[in-house]
């Protein structure tokens, strides 16, 4: 009975072993990774990688129209005079008068977040023939889920807003 605990306890102690090492994965970078691909032997495997999922997460922040407001400018008006006769004539002289502000529409706009998420098989073949970064293949991979299926972004406002309403206006000439 001893000898049986003895062995069922052996048993369990090498089962924990080998499921702590089956599930230990060794960290490596994207480039590592390709590597890997195309020497396995390198990094301590007979075998290239399999089932190989790369896992993008895409946030961008962009400007959409808000609500139109307007805003009122200051506008100036000047009548200038002048009189002759056959005998006579006045000065030209030139008044300011009083003029009503213009209203005018302007703009303003509401920052969002855009995130678009998505996990893409790829085998080693197309991680090897990729030339570029991890990140330059998460973009493309955003860009082109954006394109086929712009219901796969989720927005969010950030509550910032930039109200063109309250802008100076600034003179062009020098």
């Amino acid at each position: 009975m001893k000898k049986l605990l003895s062995i069922t306890s052996t048993l369990c102690c090498v089962a924990a072993f080998a499921a702590s090492t089956v599930n230990a994965q060794q960290q490596l970078s994207f480039d590592e990774l390709k590597a890997a691909c195309q020497n396995p032997a390198n990094y301590h495997n007979q075998v290239a990688p399999t089932n190989i999922q790369v896992s993008c997460l895409d946030v961008q922040t962009r400007w959409i129209p808000g609500n139109v407001g307007s805003t009122a400018a200051d506008t100036s008006r000047q009548v200038t005079i002048s009189v002759t006769s056959d005998k006579y004539s006045v000065a030209a002289m030139t008044e300011t008068q009083a003029s009503p502000p213009q209203i005018m529409s302007c703009a303003s706009f509401k920052q969002i977040i855009e995130q678009v998420e998505s996990v893409r098989a790829v085998t080693c073949d197309e991680l090897i023939a990729y030339q570029g970064t991890a990140a330059d293949f998460c973009a493309g991979a955003a860009n082109d889920l954006r394109t086929a299926n712009p219901t796969a972004i989720k927005t969010q406002e950030t509550g910032q807003v930039l109200d063109l309403c309250g802008g100076a206006i600034t003179s062009l000439q020098k």
